[in-house]
């Protein structure tokens, strides 16, 4: 949205309009101003901390007047702080602008409703009693309503045109699938190692079971020993994670900090982790080492025998198919991204400009558009939604006659040029005419 400042314009993503209840569903640290109450008043506004620095430098922003979509002013309320990272709503400016209960209708559409049960349990009754309430007040329309925990949007959103950043949560599968094959391949090598190196040990071990250490003391050094490396392995992860995550969170896009990873929760995962990986890779080398018996130490035995090559042999061959696995997954995943990135996408992707005019009248826009394609680089102009980058606003569906399957419609806003400009072939029919 523009936001004008003294005459100085910005154009701001993060504003959303929301009632004077919104900070009773997202309690947020109001730094200055007149803190829950902020919101009270018509054509109030808050502000992130961040983004009154922005506008205002140093200066007090409290009481301060900024034009929304150079038509309406709006007066600072409140400074609050800037929500984290990984919030559901990302704001940076509060507006106290949303439509009025009394102007609302069960068509209404282009806002979402957050509701604050005291018992999350009733959550289906609630659902229960809307949509018998829609169906009472709208006769022979089809609709139901259903309840979402705002803490299952992210990653199962299933809610059209949501504002909050989805994913899904098969990525997360997928990652840890990934993380938890790369955790037995280290096992592997560990256990590989320990074992290859056993031969130097089975002194040591003839000569504590001679003086009568039993099988639990033979095997807590190695297991020990486990411990240590993984332990060891940590702090060097962390050192790596800090020197690699600004790179990757450049690459990904994403606002990535280590901050994240010292949740509590994240500890005690980290830790029983840590226990795990231990002792599945100290646990066979600590119980091979413990059963060798000393007359075959000290007759000059030191071979494990075929059994142990036999599972060495097997470990490394899990590992080399683990590792293959991996790479094959890796280059069919690059070979889908390149598809996605090189194919053609039905429109026009290349000399495209999209611009954003806010507080424009329909009729300063066409003196614009007429204006820009007297220029002979401009080829075309049009107003719309572009592809694959706004909203589905409407949505349709329809029922084939001849299997009765249902075929799911959406429609994108568009105005004459529309077609040509976005470079769509036309296979039959008119383009937009003023007629």
């Amino acid at each position: 949205m523009l936001i004008t400042v003294d005459e100085v314009h910005f154009q701001m993503t993060g504003v959303l309009r929301v009632d004077e209840y919104f900070s009773d569903v997202f309690p947020f640290s109001c730094l200055d101003g007149n803190g829950p109450a902020s919101l009270d008043r018509p054509n109030s506004m808050l502000l992130t901390e961040s983004t009154a620095l922005l506008l205002f430098g140093t200066e007090d922003a409290v009481g301060k007047t900024i034009r929304l979509d150079a038509i309406t002013d709006y007066t600072v309320t409140a400074v609050v702080e800037d929500p984290p990272t990984n919030t559901h709503l990302p704001f940076r400016v509060l507006v106290r602008g949303f439509v009025e209960p009394s102007q609302l209708s069960w068509n209404s559409i282009g806002s979402f409703v957050y509701v604050l049960l005291p018992d999350p349990g009733k959550a289906s009754e609630l659902s229960d009693y809307l949509t018998d309430r829609f169906e009472r007040e709208n006769p022979g329309a089809n609709g139901s309503f259903s309840l979402q925990p705002v803490r299952d949007i992210h990653l199962s959103s299933g809610v059209m045109d949501d504002y909050a950043q989805q994913s899904d949560s098969r990525y997360l599968h997928i990652f840890a699938s990934i993380g938890l094959l790369i955790l037995i391949i280290a096992c592997i090598n560990y256990v590989n190692m320990a074992t290859a190196r056993a031969d130097k040990r089975v002194r040591e071990i003839g000569v504590r079971k001679v003086i009568g250490a039993s099988n639990v003391q033979l095997k807590v050094p190695f297991l020990l020993e486990s411990l240590l490396t993984t332990l060891l392995s940590v702090p060097i992860a962390l050192l790596l994670t800090s020197i690699a995550l600004p790179h990757i969170s450049n690459l990904l896009g994403e606002s990535l900090e280590m901050s994240q990873l010292f949740d509590p929760m994240m500890w005690l995962v980290v830790s029983t982790l840590i226990i795990l990986v231990s002792q599945a890779a100290g646990f066979y080398p600590a119980t091979l080492m413990a059963r060798k018996r000393p007359v075959e130490v000290f007759a000059g035995s030191r071979s494990f025998g075929h059994t142990k090559i036999t599972l060495r042999q097997l470990l490394v061959s899990i590992q080399v198919s683990i590792a293959f696995a991996l790479i094959a997954l890796t280059l069919l995943i690059s070979g889908q991204l390149e598809f996605i990135q090189t194919n053609r996408l039905g429109f026009a992707t290349d000399a495209i400009v999209t611009l954003s005019p806010q507080g424009w009248s329909e009729e300063q826009f066409a003196a614009f558009q007429s204006e820009i394609t007297s220029y002979s680089a401009i080829h075309s102009a049009a107003t719309g939604l572009p592809l694959g980058l706004g909203w589905m606003y409407f949505s349709w569906s329809h029922t084939q006659p001849e299997d009765g399957s249902t075929v799911e419609f959406a429609s994108v806003p568009a105005g004459i040029g529309f077609v040509e400009t976005m470079g769509l072939e036309l296979i039959e029919g008119r383009t937009f005419t003023e007629i």
